[in-house]
């Protein structure tokens, strides 16, 4: 619930265009790294991600999604810690 909340609130807020923003499975072309400057990026965690997706649409590329499921993930307890979820918001 909590990974469905944060991805809706990041879609809606920040008109990312993808349905997962905290997958933590990324592949970069060169020129968009190039291009967003890895220096002004400064958040760490779960909201790099969302972070890097924010710049990278910001930027005018693309981003495109390979959706995968992992069965022991489907239920369960998260792994995002309660000092980053109280950090960020």
């Amino acid at each position: 619930m909590l990974s469905w909340t944060a991805n809706a609130t990041a879609r809606t807020l920040l008109g990312l265009g993808v349905r997962d923003c905290t997958a933590g499975f990324r592949c970069y072309r060169r020129e968009v790294l190039e291009t967003i400057g890895l220096t002004r990026v400064r958040s760490s965690g779960y909201s790099f991600l969302v972070e890097m997706l924010f710049e990278c649409r910001r930027a005018g590329f693309t981003v495109g999604e390979s959706p995968i499921v992992f069965a022991n993930r489907e239920h369960g307890r998260s792994k995002i810690s309660r000092s980053e979820i109280s950090k960020r918001c």
